[in-house]
């Protein structure tokens, strides 16, 4: 995503994305405030298209920004990355795949 873009910034988006691999999430400290936040954006516009989300990151979501300023907003998307990985998630998306 560029700087300071929201999830309709998402660069090439064109419309709903079924499915979504992320590679290399790193985790955050303190000074990754402006990272943590634009992956809340990513986050949420993914769990609002109904995605199927797989992700490869250096830590498991309660651990990918545990603190720093924003950490405690960040605890929404540890819930909504908790909600992705679920088994009804998953029967959700495919019943809304077709």
């Amino acid at each position: 995503m560029r700087p300071g873009a929201g999830p309709a910034g998402l660069p090439g988006h064109r419309g709903p994305l079924p499915h979504l691999f992320l590679e290399g999430a790193p985790r955050l400290g303190p000074e990754g405030r402006n990272e943590a936040r634009r992956f809340v954006w990513l986050i949420d516009a993914l769990y609002e298209a109904k995605t199927k989300l797989v992700v490869l990151a250096e830590a498991g979501p309660d651990d990918l920004y545990p603190a720093g300023d924003g950490s405690f907003e960040f605890e929404r998307t540890v819930s909504r990355l908790h909600e992705m990985r679920s088994q009804a998630w998953l029967n959700a998306a495919d019943a809304s795949d077709g």
